[in-house]
């Protein structure tokens, strides 16, 4: 059986309560029994640790065997449009017996305008 991994990647911050939070995302999606995944970690592109490549040699090592990759990012931009698929190619080669799969930005699900006017309704009331 493979043995599969979800990256959340996000951006990074030099402040550790941003850090701390993206952590934290992973262990929750991490207790989710309905995602099929063996491990979920947290990757930052910048400005905090652990980096993406860290992160897959970790998991490489566990004997893991396909990795998909959430850029968790609001809006397209140099990261999302250049960046991270910039680092997909480099794993994709240096890696060639793990399959990597990288999702659409967390911003570019449908559903996010209706989640941003749920949030606005639920502050302003």
């Amino acid at each position: 059986m493979t043995k599969r991994a979800l990256i959340i990647l996000a951006h990074g911050s030099r402040n550790s309560r941003a850090v701390d939070e993206m952590l934290q995302l992973s262990r929750t999606i991490k207790q989710n029994k309905r995602l099929a995944f063996d491990y979920v970690e947290t990757a930052f592109l910048e400005l905090a640790e652990p980096k993406l490549s860290a992160v897959v040699e970790c998991l490489l090592s566990q004997g893991v065997q396909a990795c998909v990759v959430m850029p968790y990012f609001l809006s397209s931009g140099n990261h999302v449009e250049r960046d991270i698929p910039q680092c997909m190619t480099e794993l994709r080669s240096r890696y060639p017996d793990c399959q990597f799969n990288l999702l659409d930005y967390f911003g570019s699900n449908e559903r996010i305008i209706s989640w941003v006017m749920k949030h606005i309704e639920v502050c302003t009331d």
